[in-house]
């Protein structure tokens, strides 16, 4: 899976990933074909909607709004592969409400599920592979959406593939948090738009639907942090496509005995 080296330098902190992964055992066999499963079915309902906000409630776990504001709020959800959950270094001097937390979150994980699907269109329209043809397929989106905002600075500024060393200042208000959202998600509406464009140009046959044999099962990594407010150790499944079109990853628990995702959120290596 392509996995990109993401600033999220507008909405939330970012660091820089530690790979100290050690060798872990495999999960059983029925756990890893239900992982891949479930996180088939997800992708395929998220080309559907294009929109995440909707698929929480349909795949996630059931007190997720209350899980994630844990994680926007404190250090504990931190590790291998997660420091998209670093919060803010300076507590925020206001509190958003759970919605905004969820609505700002929604807007993030479209971003970055949006974005490399329409490199990868263009890529593969152009007959390349994405990973090769990263550069120019960037270079591509972002002029699309340049021209659909006809100037929008502050919309455009959000672009975090096009803008990855913008400089990082706090929101002072509810209001600018608010803001900035409804600016991010301009860009995100012009962002789907180019995606749609692109996927409406591929040759027949060339987008497939992600298979469950393309899906990587292995158990997380929780023996240092309370992970979205779980116990320290609770088991959990890392879940990631291996294919060049995304670079999102999730974790699933087992709730009432179903599998269910706990998070999802953009992966590097």
């Amino acid at each position: 899976m392509k996995r990109l080296c993401l600033t999220l330098c507008i909405l939330i902190s970012t660091g820089t990933w530690s790979l100290g992964q050690t060798e872990r055992p495999k999960p059983a066999a029925q756990d890893e074909k239900d992982a891949s499963a479930l996180a088939a079915a997800f992708f395929d309902r998220y080309q559907q909607t294009q929109d995440i906000t909707p698929l929480i409630k349909e795949f996630f776990v059931s007190d997720f709004e209350k899980r994630l504001v844990f994680c926007r709020t404190t250090h504990e959800c931190e590790g291998f592969a997660r420091d998209f959950w670093k919060p803010p270094e300076h507590p925020l001097p206001f509190t958003p409400t759970d919605k905004d937390y969820v609505r700002q979150y929604a807007a993030l994980i479209n971003f970055f599920y949006l974005y490399p699907l329409a490199e990868s269109n263009f890529a593969l329209s152009a007959g390349q592979k994405p990973i090769d043809f990263e550069v120019e397929g960037q270079k591509l989106v972002s002029s699309e959406i340049k021209a659909l905002l006809k100037g929008n600075s502050e919309a455009l500024k959000y672009d975090f593939f096009e803008n990855p060393d913008s400089p990082y200042t706090e929101p002072a208000s509810i209001v600018e948090f608010r803001n900035r959202v409804e600016n991010f998600e301009q860009l995100i509406a012009a962002v789907r738009i180019v995606e749609s464009r692109s996927r409406a140009g591929l040759p027949k046959g060339a987008r497939k639907k992600l298979s469950s044999r393309e899906i990587q099962v292995n158990f997380a990594e929780n023996g240092q942090s309370r992970f979205f407010d779980y116990p320290i150790h609770t088991q959990m499944f890392q879940v990631w496509p291996e294919t060049d079109d995304t670079i999102l990853m999730m974790d699933l628990i087992r709730e009432k005995g179903k599998l269910k995702i706990v998070a999802v959120y953009p992966g590097m290596d």
